[in-house]
């Protein structure tokens, strides 16, 4: 099989290096894996469902390089390709920061 870009209307494939315009095929996250950052790459490619799904994806699944922010594949501030609907882009928010969390005594003593 070939890899073949997932995302939009995009047509580009290995078997011909001039659609890709020197820009690098980054394979999709396992699902298995990766089930959350998947979702947003399918989501962000924009195709049917019938056409992209979890069940469809496997090795040949990829996105070109060009449809992440700046151009050069997927970065620690945009881990994600760009959406295909051309809305607005925002950087992946950071992790949650853990809360405190108190038992019942703790929280007694705080109403004193």
């Amino acid at each position: 099989m070939v890899l073949r870009c997932a995302w939009g209307t995009c047509s580009a494939d290995e078997r011909y290096p001039q659609r890709l315009n020197g820009a690098r095929l980054v394979l999709f996250p396992k699902p298995k894996t990766n089930l959350d950052k998947c979702l947003r790459w399918i989501k962000a490619c924009g195709r049917p469902h019938d056409q992209l799904n979890v069940d469809r994806i496997n090795k040949h699944k990829a996105v070109c390089s060009t449809h992440f922010e700046g151009g050069k594949g997927p970065s620690t501030l945009f881990p994600d390709p760009l959406p295909a609907d051309g809305s607005r882009t925002t950087p992946a928010r950071p992790l949650p920061k853990r809360r405190l969390q108190y038992s019942d005594k703790d929280s007694s003593e705080l109403d004193v």
